[in-house]
């Protein structure tokens, strides 16, 4: 049974009406209308409130959690996941602005993952974060630099952004590199638990 029916069939089962239930959930109208025309997923926030109008437990009507348990991902689909999520981050030789989404879609769309598997795949795309924030920082500091010799220093002596970029491109191709050698150990981590 599908989230919407499990609504629709407690708020039928209690006599509530979809504006009673919002009501009570202290959601809008709309939002419930939504939900249970399968137009939304609702965020767990939403959920446990109409789970608590409806009198329900949270896991009666969260069918996420009870996915996880009964299709856990196996050692070999762990691995083949991480290495995908970790080359993933190679985008940022194309966007690298905001490279670190692509791992974060592909994250967000594998509900299975679970402890350290999980734990380390956050980690890989905070690390594409922090780098994305370092490489704009080194450039605004060779922008400051630059400006300050051109207009304070004797000499005319500019640094060229050129390095900036291939210093950071460099550094994070060999932190990707890195996380995706470490993935074996995480996953030897993970089935010792």
């Amino acid at each position: 049974m599908t989230l919407p029916e499990k609504i629709i069939n407690a708020r039928r089962t209690r006599g509530l009406t979809q504006e009673e239930l919002a009501q009570k959930a202290q959601l809008s109208i709309r939002t419930v209308q939504r939900i249970e025309n399968g137009q939304s997923i609702p965020r767990m926030f939403t959920l446990r409130a109409i789970a608590d109008a409806l009198d329900l437990a949270y896991s009666e009507i969260d069918t996420k959690s009870r996915e996880k348990v009964q299709n856990p991902m196996n050692q070999s689909e762990v691995s083949h996941f991480l290495r995908i999520l970790c080359l993933s981050c190679f985008s940022y030789l194309v966007i690298p602005y905001v490279h670190f989404m692509v791992a974060q879609y592909l994250l967000r769309k594998e509900k299975r993952l679970n402890g350290a598997a999980l734990s380390f795949a956050r980690y890989i795309i905070r690390t594409q974060i922090w780098w994305v924030v370092l490489f704009h920082l080194g450039l605004l500091v060779t922008l400051a630099m630059n400006f300050f010799l051109v207009n304070y220093s004797s000499g005319v002596i500019i640094v060229n952004y050129f390095w900036i970029v291939f210093v950071a491109y460099i550094f994070n191709l060999i932190i990707v590199s890195g996380n995706f050698f470490r993935i074996k150990a995480v996953i030897s981590f993970k089935t010792a638990i």
